[in-house]
């Protein structure tokens, strides 16, 4: 009996592990990104050209490039990367605004600043306004490259996200639920910030007699 139980046990695990390592990871890597843009070359491609992993990730928001960037190049606004966020991370879940708001002041990256992420930092290498966000971070054993890409869509923003990586199996398999919260939480961050931002503009906008 004790066998019979250890042995479904055993199968149970099994059935679990290639859960996550087929289906649930794949979901992860391309939460939000079509096919087409999975395949597509994304700026930044160039600097890692064997990866051992890629994730492309992407969203929309109802608010034009220059509505979006501000959120996405302020320093502030990118808390979800920092490790007090790590926890509610894992709950893969928005519980609550970032500070600053497009149009406000902000602190913008530049290159050669850092980001917070999770324990590490990522080096910004270029910042074009409205349009591209390309960092790396260099570490023991693994290194990766991090691009955010805003490109116009029917008046809004199409935003896709890439991280190449190359190094240590074990260590991607470990962080990816981590990093796939922190990122998903993220993107949900901007989309809600930024189109409640553009309703309120648009509602204070002027309006014909």
């Amino acid at each position: 009996m004790a066998r019979t139980v250890r042995g479904a046990g055993l199968v149970a695990a099994a059935v679990a592990l290639g859960a996550y390592a087929f289906p649930v990871r794949r979901w992860m890597r391309s939460w939000g990104a079509t096919p087409e843009e999975q395949a597509a070359r994304m700026p930044g491609d160039e600097l890692m050209q064997e990866p051992d992993d890629v994730s492309t990730r992407a969203i929309t928001i109802r608010a034009a490039p220059a509505e979006v960037w501000p959120l996405v190049a302020d320093v502030r606004g990118l808390r979800s990367f920092r490790p007090s966020e790590i926890l509610a991370a894992l709950g893969w879940m928005v519980v609550g605004a970032a500070p600053g708001e497009p149009g406000g002041e902000h602190r913008a990256l530049r290159q050669g600043d850092t980001i917070p992420a999770g324990a590490s930092q990522l080096v910004v290498l270029e910042a074009q306004p409205d349009r591209l966000l390309l960092a790396r971070h260099d570490g023991l054993g693994y290194s990766y490259t991090w691009a955010t890409l805003l490109e116009p869509d029917a008046g809004g923003t199409r935003l896709v996200t890439r991280t190449r990586y190359r190094g240590s199996r074990a260590m991607r398999m470990a962080a990816d639920p981590i990093v796939f919260g922190m990122v998903r939480r993220w993107l949900l961050e901007l989309k809600a910030q930024a189109e409640a931002h553009h309703r309120g503009a648009a509602a204070a906008a002027p309006h014909p007699a």
